[in-house]
């Protein structure tokens, strides 16, 4: 809720709005702080570690840019609203969406792939990557049955002799 000067009236807006959401934790030199409460209250809910630093890497929305744009121009270009790196080099991901279908948990997925796979350059060895974590603020469930708060995705690399979760880089 926000006074217009203007009329001298008082107007809402949703603080899911991408634009506010944008400013809010995107102007590099002032956001950082609001936006590092955010992940560790988010991950702290999770039960992970919190963070000690993060530097925003999508632009101020006053830059007009957008990060994540493909590399071919036969992949489909993925576009998050936030994106930032922690001290450790894991890098987080913010989405916020106010309508949903039925594939929507796909949608999350890709994001989260698209990033994952390009933690790596040419000749970088698989030792060095690192999490990535993606925080979706949605206006709608994902399942009708229940609201979900936070759901940690496991995932597991089964080998021939033993089965190893890889649930660290989610």
């Amino acid at each position: 809720m926000y006074m217009s000067k203007k009329f001298n009236t008082i107007k809402n807006f949703n603080p899911l709005n991408d634009y506010f959401i944008r400013y809010l934790f995107t102007d590099k030199g002032s956001s950082e702080s609001i936006l590092l409460d955010f992940i560790n209250s988010i991950i702290l809910n999770a039960n992970m570690k919190t963070f000690r630093y993060v530097e925003i890497l999508t632009p101020s929305p006053k830059a007009g840019s957008r990060l994540n744009l493909k590399n071919n121009r036969n992949l489909k270009e993925t576009i998050v609203d936030v994106k930032c790196i922690t001290q450790n080099g894991s890098v987080v991901i913010i989405e916020i969406q106010l309508q949903g279908n039925s594939r929507f948990p796909e949608r999350i997925l890709y994001y989260w792939a698209a990033n994952y796979s390009k933690l790596l350059k040419h000749g970088e060895r698989y030792d060095e990557l690192t999490p990535v974590i993606s925080i979706n603020l949605l206006n709608f469930n994902l399942d009708n049955t229940y609201s979900i708060i936070s759901n940690k995705i496991n995932l597991w690399c089964n080998e021939m002799y033993s089965a190893a979760p890889i649930e660290d880089y989610l």
